[in-house]
């Protein structure tokens, strides 16, 4: 999961092609575009200059539709040399899974127009993994990076469970937490706690280098209200098979939502914000 690609700018020589590319990438696919260079969507229209009046409205729709799943990284681009080899060397040091162009060449993990069409982009929309504090995180991050409000759905969490805490204390110190708001829906029976939420969290989380982000607990009176344990923002989210506790001898598997499922599940939650008081919050600074 979490895969990620660069596209080169020239690879489009039709709408359709930029509609293929976009639509084989996203957060219900578990693989990315990274932009490379930074300015990779300005070089598409660039590139797409020559496109009919038809077709250029039509790759300014699906680029605009699919944004959240180019993802800005930052990544070093060297001018002085060709898209192929900047891409080359991302891939040697472990910054990116693959790159997509026409150029030719029998580099592994290099994709043309034509393997893309065939379906032969490597399947990336689950994994299974050790549960330990850094794998949860690793396989939530492209959305901690991408919105600064996050939804974790978790019938047994608590805060008073150590292996809760492993994973909080791993959440809130990591850097895309900053000014981020995290909102927990669990089952009230196994949140409440005799020491306040307050005290329970300073205390369990004083030790922690927190990047400034706020924690928000919905207890939820039924359970009939999660029917599994999901992590996601605005934009797409991930199943996780045993939740959000921390076990490092325990194989889990983790698997992209389906924008189906992501839809019904963000606006169901996004509604239940709207009716519970939120009693119970914290500021992790």
């Amino acid at each position: 999961m979490n895969k990620l690609y660069s596209a080169s700018p020239k690879i489009f020589s039709n709408a359709n092609e930029v509609g293929m590319v976009l639509n084989s990438f996203g957060f219900d696919k578990g693989r990315f575009l990274v932009a490379l260079p930074k300015a990779f969507i300005r070089d598409v229209f660039d590139n797409t200059a020559g496109f009919t009046e038809m077709e250029a409205k039509r790759v300014k729709t699906l680029i605009e539709k699919h944004k959240y799943a180019i993802l800005k990284l930052g990544l070093p681009y060297d001018s002085d040399r060709s898209w192929v080899d900047n891409a080359l060397t991302l891939i040697e040091e472990q910054r990116l899974d693959g790159a997509l162009c026409n150029d030719e060449t029998d580099a592994a993990r290099l994709f043309n127009i034509h393997a893309i069409a065939d379906g032969h982009l490597p399947v990336s929309d689950g994994a299974r993994d050790y549960a330990t504090a850094d794998n949860i995180i690793k396989h939530m991050s492209i959305i901690l990076k991408t919105s600064q409000e996050v939804f974790f759905v978790d019938p047994y969490f608590s805060p008073g469970k150590e292996k809760y805490i492993k994973f909080l204390k791993a959440l809130v110190s990591h850097p895309d937490s900053k000014d981020t708001r995290y909102v927990f829906f669990c089952n009230k029976d196994h949140f409440e706690k005799k020491e306040s939420f307050d005290s329970l969290m300073r205390r369990q989380l004083l030790d922690c280098p927190a990047a400034g982000c706020e924690i928000i607990v919905y207890p939820l009176t039924s359970g009939a209200e999660m029917h599994g344990r999901y992590v996601f923002n605005i934009h797409g989210g991930v199943d996780y098979d045993k939740g959000f506790q921390v076990d490092d001898d325990a194989l889990v598997d983790f698997s992209a939502m389906p924008k189906v499922l992501h839809s019904s599940y963000f606006d169901q939650y996004s509604a239940l914000m709207k009716k519970e008081a939120a009693k119970y919050r914290y500021h992790a600074n």
